[in-house]
Formats: C-alpha cells, structure tokens, sequence
C-alpha cells in the first residue's frame, strides 16, 4: 500500500522544505502546524509504507527527518524490525488490539530481552544476520531439509537409530543454508535473512526477508491432498503446456510424409509437475533428430532452484511465474524458451502457513496462493469471487488446518475452505468453495476478532475484543465455550490434537482435541519449570508442541513417536530421565505431559518455533 508520495522540495540555497504548495515554511512555522503527527500516530502509519515511502517522508521537513532518519531513529528501525520478522499477516501474532507503541509482539519482546542494551538498530542487524533455521525430527525424504551424509553440522549423538538405519535427529540442528560455497556470492543480504519459519505434515517452508519461498525435501505433500480440486478434476499445467507445444512444433518441421510410429520417449520427469505426461510421444520414424527435450531440460534446471550448498531446500513457486503468452505464440508453438529473474520473482511472499499436507502464502500485493495436490506442486492463485479486494477488503490474516484454510478478510470476516476449482487454461485463479463464519467482520467494539485458528473438518475457533468465551464454529453453526481462565482471551494456537490459549494474566493452557472436537475435561494450565519464564508463543505438530518463553527458551511436550526425535530431549529420553512427567506407551513411542525445557547453549535464543508432521524446528540466533 503506498499510501503516500511526499517530494523533496528545496529552496534555492538547497535546505529548506516547502509544503505542496510550494510556500517556504521556517522550522517554527512547520512544527507548528505538524505537531499534532505525534510519534506513536507517525508509528502507526508506519506498517503500511514502502521504504521509498518512508523515506521520502523523512525528507519532508527536520520534524520527521530527526523522526524516521535511517542511522538514528529507533522509532523508524523498530518498525522496520516489525515489517521485516514479525510474521503479522499469519496467526503466530494476535490482532493488535489496542493502539499503543507499548504493545510489543513476540519477536520484540525476545530481542528486548536478550538484547537489553542494544537499541532497535542493532537488534535488527543481529536478527538479519545471525538467525539461522535449526530443525530435528524424522529424517525421512529430507524433510529436516539434510540428510545423514548432507549435514555438517549434525553430530553422531544427535541421531536416534541403528547402526544401519538413522531413523530420527534428537537435538536441534542447524540447516545448511548460507555457508560460502558455490553461487552464494549471488545471493542478497534480503535473500539470505531468514524472516518466517512455517511446518506442514512432511516439510518445513522457509520465508526470506527478500520474499522468496522454500520447501525443505522432496515435497510438501507426502502424496496427499489437501484443499486441493475435487477427485477427478485436474489443474492446468503450463508445463505440460509447453512440452506438447514442443512436440508439436517438432513434428510440423520434420514429418515429410511417412507416418509417425510410437516410441517410448525419454522426457526427464520432475515431482513437481508429474501426473498426466504420456510416455508415448509421435515423431517421425525417418532420419536422426535432434533431442526435442533439449531446451526443456534447461528451462527445469532454471525452475529447480535450490538454497546455496544445500539442494535439499528448493524454492516454491507459483503458477503466475510460468507466463506463457511469453513461452507459447497463439497457434500453440514455443516462441522464446528464455525464463527471466523478473519471472521468476513475480511473487514476494509477506506469509506462509502450513496444514498436513498443503501450504497457503500471502504475498505483498495482497494475494493468495495454494499449494494443495500432488500434481501440481506450483502455487495457485486463490479467488473468493467478490469477497476479496486487495485494497478495499484486504486480507488480514492467515491459517491452515489439518485439512483446511481460513482467512480473515477485511470488513467480512473469517472465510473457510476445504477444496477449490480447478484451475483452467487462460484463467489466472481458482473460485475456492468457501464458507463465511457468520458475525466474524465487526470492524470495532467488542465483537471485533482478535485471533482465530483451525484445527480439521472446517473448525475454526476464535475470540474476540470482549475475551470472555471462546468461539466454536462448525457445520455452519457458532457456539460459545466458556473457559475457567484468570482473564480475559488473548491469542489462541489450534491443532490437529490440541489447542492452546492465552489470557491476559500472562498464563496458557492446553485443551486435548479429538477429531476436531475439544475434550473439555482435559482442560489444563501450562506451568514452567523456571518461574521466572511465561510462554508468549506455540507451534504444534500432529502429537507434539513447542513453547517459546519471552526469555527465547524452547519448551516441549506430547508424544515423540517412534524415536522420531521430535521433541528436541536428547537421546535420553528413552532411557527415562525425563522423571515422572514422561511414560514409554511402547518401545518406542514416549509420552512427556508437562513442558520440559530443550537444552541449548547459553548463547543461543530462540526467537520462533515452528512444529508439524513428526519434526520441529525454530529460527535461533547464536550470540
């Protein structure tokens, strides 16, 4: 949103501003009339500027020059820091409810605290530049975004398993990302900064400060659908698109009357756009030819892009990177093969959340993007028909269930989908088949949603101003839940076995969920082994769930299954040392029922968690 373009106006002796008008103000006169623009009205404002826009406005007079001046301001640098790393558009941060430069999310209050004696300059430039992504869990198809073999920084006492078989990684460790090699030197300062940390059934999705994507292993779907097309209905595949122009093409320039015969083509196949290519294709039986797949093969090595030193992360890309008026003429045949930077950033991603077996993104122009099924791993574009305005009913926040999403738009509310169109040719959007939860657009009052989260089926559950009950919404129907909690509803974090939530007294509890439904009588306060420490954030996986304190320590509790790794203990955790919180429910499986710390080094703070499938992870700064 550039909500405001200021010039630069100087007189002749080159420093002194003007207004609009062009009529010379002295200093005086400007604070005078500018004063009313308080620093927290200015800071407000601030989120929804461009830098450039920023910029220029600190150029229009000394009042907001000493105000948002790059070097100095810590008005300025705080806001940067909130646009840059607090992830506002998902539902890892409740709406801020109230308008005050007091209020400070997760991600400050960290860096407040480990960081006490540096201002918000610095603390930005720590968080840019020495938070890395660690991840432990299952090691199955690089989901942890490494392998055994792939991963310096994986140690021998980190893995659970065999001699044989390395089935699971116990102790947080970093991925690859940025380590100097091969084609680092090409990446940005923005690419390099991890900004979002989002984890779905069977991977981890890394956001960058640039806007860029990635996935960790071989894919995010493990075979499964998600909101995805209904059974029997298909995408349209731009790629496939182009492999049958090719062909084409081929067969027009060289069939000089013999018939063609059937034989077994060599297409390079990838798993991002597998599911509907026919092995068989007709060519010419006549003659050599030349390798018709040639330029194909160079366009997938382009779109196959991966993390510096690491082909175990790769970039996710969406449907609008593959333009084909530019690829394919109107008569069906390829004109220029030749793929650009400019095509393949033409999405900056702002957000990222995960479900089982899906990924949702927002991106900086406010729009939506799907990543669902199998058969078509590059993001949709995702239409609610009139609900959605990227100006006038912007969306605000982001969600994915187990099997679900939900967004809340501006002005309309909470709006739900299980499945979508099929995306066709020439369209630039699938319609999502979308349901809205009814009372849920209140702009203001009591009734104004200040979070909401999913869990499976299309639940979705929500609080509002008023933070007295907490909202069920299901089959179309809303109820009330009261919770015995010692003040009023603050955030809430939902899942596919629990969901945990926060009041205004600082304390968080954990209800069990059971196919989708609250099991009320396990109903629960979260207590900490240090007193000193409250938990301010949540990530949850399938049977698992990490906390995050304000002093950037990691908590965990659930079911690790099959020494999978997933809480992050160590490998005594099997031996029973975790005390009388832990059980073994069989030779493999261990039960924690009270959240227990995850050992780090002193010089370690965390400052996200990230939980899903049967692996975790979080981004962490190492002092």
């Amino acid at each position: 949103m550039s909500a405001l373009s200021y010039n630069r106006l100087e007189d002749s002796d080159g420093n002194t501003p003007r207004t609009g008008e062009g009529t010379i103000l002295d200093d005086k006169l400007q604070q005078e009339k500018l004063e009313v623009l308080l620093p927290d009205i200015v800071q407000s404002t601030l989120p929804y500027l461009e830098p450039s826009d920023i910029k220029n406005l600190s150029y229009t007079n000394r009042y907001y020059h000493n105000l948002l001046d790059y070097e100095k301001s810590l008005t300025l640098w705080n806001d940067l820091f909130l646009k840059a790393f607090v992830p506002r558009y998902t539902t890892g941060e409740p709406f801020q409810s109230e308008n005050t430069v007091d209020f400070k999310t997760c991600a400050q209050m960290i860096m407040m605290n480990a960081f006490p004696d540096l201002d918000w300059h610095e603390r930005y430039r720590i968080r840019e530049v020495d938070a890395a992504v660690y991840t432990w869990g299952c090691l199955k198809h690089a989901r942890l975004g490494y392998t055994v073999s792939s991963n310096q920084f994986l140690e021998t006492s980190h893995l659970n398993g065999s001699a044989r078989l390395k089935i699971g990684v116990n102790t947080p460790t970093k991925v690859p990302w940025y380590e100097g090699g091969e084609g680092s030197d090409l990446w940005s300062i923005e690419d390099k900064a991890v900004s979002q940390i989002a984890c779905g059934g069977f991977s981890f999705q890394i956001l960058t400060k640039s806007g860029k994507l990635f996935n960790t292993g071989s894919n995010f779907s493990g075979g499964h659908r998600g909101p995805s097309p209904p059974s029997g209905e298909h995408d349209y595949n731009p790629f496939r698109e182009l492999t049958r122009a090719l062909e084409r093409s081929y067969t027009v320039m060289n069939h000089n009357g013999p018939t063609p015969i059937n034989i077994t083509g060599t297409f390079p196949r990838r798993a991002s756009y597998s599911g509907g290519y026919n092995s068989n294709y007709m060519i010419p039986s006549t003659g050599p030819h030349d390798d018709i797949y040639e330029q194909l093969q160079k366009l997938e090595n382009v779109f196959n892009q991966s993390a510096p030193d690491n082909s175990h992360v790769r970039r996710l890309l969406t449907i609008d990177t593959f333009k084909m008026n530019n690829l394919i003429d109107e008569h069906g045949f390829p004109t220029n093969l030749e793929i650009t930077s400019e095509m393949l950033d033409t999405n900056k991603f702002i957000a990222v959340t995960s479900g089982r077996s899906h990924i949702l993104a927002l991106d900086d122009r406010n729009r939506l993007y799907s990543w669902d099924n199998p058969e078509t791993e590059a993001g949709v574009r995702i239409d609610f028909e009139f609900l959605h305005h990227e100006k006038e009913r912007p969306i605000l926040k982001i969600d994915s269930g187990w099997d679900f999403n939900c967004v809340y738009i501006y002005s309309v509310g909470l709006v739900a989908w299980k499945s979508r169109d099929a995306l066709k040719k020439n369209d630039s959007s699938a319609k999502a088949h979308y349901e809205v939860v009814p009372n849920t657009g209140a702009l203001n009052g009591d009734k104004k949603i200040v979070d909401f989260s999913c869990t499976q089926n299309n639940i979705v559950y929500f609080i509002n101003k008023e933070g007295s009950n907490l909202y069920e919404y299901s089959r179309g129907v809303v109820r009330e839940i009261n919770l015995p909690v010692s003040g009023k509803l603050s955030k809430l974090i939902a899942c596919f076995a629990s969901l945990v939530v926060f009041d205004s007294q600082k304390n968080c509890y954990c209800i069990n969920v059971k196919n989708g439904e609250l099991q009320l009588d396990t109903f629960r306060m979260l207590e900490l082994e240090d007193e000193e420490e409250h938990i301010i954030s949540v990530a949850s996986g399938d049977y698992h769930t990490l906390a995050l304190t304000q002093k950037g320590t990691i908590y965990t509790w659930g079911t690790e299954s099959q020494s999978c790794g997933c809480l992050g203990l160590g490998d005594s955790i099997l031996d029973g040392n975790q005390g009388r919180h832990s059980w073994l429910s069989s030779m493999r499986n261990v039960n924690i029922n009270k959240p227990m710390k995850i050992s780090l080094p002193n010089d370690y703070t965390c400052v996200a968690v990230a939980a899903g499938g049967w692996q975790s992870g979080a981004i962490i700064i190492k002092k």
